[in-house]
Parts: C-alpha cells; sequence; structure tokens
C-alpha cells in the first residue's frame, strides 16, 4: 500500500512525472507486464530496505520511491549512454543518466 499512498499533491505528482519519463522507454522496450513487475519488485524491495535500515520506526514509508528508484535503475541500466536535460539556475544541461541517477539518491 506504500506504493499507492503519498504525502501530498506535490509527491504524488513528482512519482508521476519520473514513472512518465523513465516508464515510457521501459514499457516500450520491455513490455507493459514486466514495467508492472519491475515496479512490483522495486517497491517491495525499498520497503523492505526501510524495515532493514529502520526498525522499529514510528514513521512510516509512504510513496513510490522504491519503485521509481527500480525503474530509474532499469533504465539506466537498458540506456547507459542516456542523457537527461536539467535546469542549472535557470540554464539548461544535459548530464549521464548515471549522474542524474546519483543526484537524485542523494536528495532521496
Amino acid at each position: 500500500t506504500s506504493f499507492l499512498i503519498h504525502g501530498g499533491w506535490l509527491h504524488l505528482l513528482s512519482n508521476l512525472y519520473f514513472l512518465i519519463v523513465f516508464g515510457d522507454n521501459i514499457e516500450v522496450q520491455q513490455g507493459p507486464l514486466r514495467l508492472i513487475g519491475l515496479l512490483l519488485v522495486s517497491t517491495l524491495a525499498g520497503d523492505l530496505l526501510h524495515l532493514l535500515v529502520l526498525p522499529g520506526s514510528a514513521i512510516p514509508a509512504i510513496g513510490a520511491s522504491g519503485g521509481i528508484a527500480g525503474v530509474m535503475l532499469a533504465y539506466a541500466t537498458l540506456f547507459p549512454r542516456a542523457q537527461l536535460g536539467i535546469l542549472v539556475f535557470y540554464f539548461p544541461r544535459r548530464i549521464p543518466i548515471w549522474l542524474y541517477l546519483a543526484l537524485w539518491l542523494m536528495a532521496q
């Protein structure tokens, strides 16, 4: 259920954004059933990691971050030379997917 519960509209919309940006390419290459399976396994792995890192935590695991992380990692694995456009102080820049993943992981 953590995949379906979010901390607000911005949390939900940002997860949907990442799912659209990365998930559509995976769906085209691997098919919709594999994408759904990837989301399920990644979400469960993220929830398990939360339980292992913070056992007995009163803070619940909410959101689809585990599933989105799995989709992003699969995208980086399938398209290792991909570059993503980002804004740095209002200037567009292109960075490698692996650098983007590292920055996203640090933000998490």
